[in-house]
């Protein structure tokens, strides 16, 4: 996974585990592995870790969550009209 990029530096890592810094040059998109289905507001998804979106956790009290709004990278989730959190949404995963 990248995950952060400056410049021609690419850290990358296992979810948020980062195993190295490496030069861009030096990668490969990898082909042939399916993408994650695009979030929008009405999904349902389950919590794959318990990030907010600007730092720190969350509880998470159920097995599933509806989506609310979606930005970006950044998906408000909750359960019906109430919202729960802010999280990145590759921590989580459309059910």
């Amino acid at each position: 996974d990248v995950i952060q990029v400056s410049g021609d530096r690419v850290v990358i890592g296992i979810g948020s585990i980062i195993t190295a810094a490496v030069n861009e040059k030096n990668l490969a998109k990898v082909s042939g592995v399916p993408a994650a289905p695009a979030l929008k507001a009405g999904d349902k998804v389950k919590v794959l870790k318990n990030r907010l979106y600007d730092g720190g956790e969350f509880t998470v009290y159920y097995s599933s969550y509806d989506v609310i709004q979606v930005s970006g990278d950044r998906a408000v989730i909750g359960v019906g009209d109430i919202v729960t959190a802010a999280v990145n949404v590759k921590d989580l995963q459309k059910v």
